[in-house]
């Protein structure tokens, strides 16, 4: 296969643009992964009267300071405040009595993520 300079030249540019966007691209997309909020809620299945359980576990630049609930698009409640300013650092464990007023159905929680600027939520049921 005989080659000329000109067909040397392009595969060579083609060679190391490549290479280049290669390593470039770990590196983009390595700094685009943040390690958002982790947030659970147990149990799942709940009666008025009981409490729910809640874990969050922060990512790199915290939650908001309470958790919301919401059902059929509604706010329905929030907890108190889990930490002493707005944006909280630290893991947390929560437990909060359903009120007796809720109707059955399917409810989220949620708390605001600042690593990844959206919320995280959790499902639960009201029997």
């Amino acid at each position: 296969m005989d080659l000329t300079n000109h067909q040397v030249a392009l595969i060579a540019i083609f060679v190391v643009l490549t290479g280049a966007v290669a390593f470039n691209l770990t590196n983009l997309t390595g700094q685009a992964i943040k390690e958002g909020a982790v947030f659970q809620v147990q149990p799942v299945l709940l009666d008025n009267g009981e409490n729910l359980r809640m874990s969050i576990h922060p990512g790199k630049e915290g939650t908001t300071n309470k958790v919301e609930f919401f059902t059929n698009g509604m706010k329905v409640g929030e907890t108190p405040n889990f930490c002493d300013e707005q944006r909280c650092m630290g893991s947390v464990a929560i437990v909060y009595e359903i009120p007796m007023q809720w109707e059955p159905g399917l409810y989220v929680a949620h708390v605001f993520d600042y690593t990844s600027g959206s919320y995280v939520q959790d499902y639960f049921t009201v029997e």
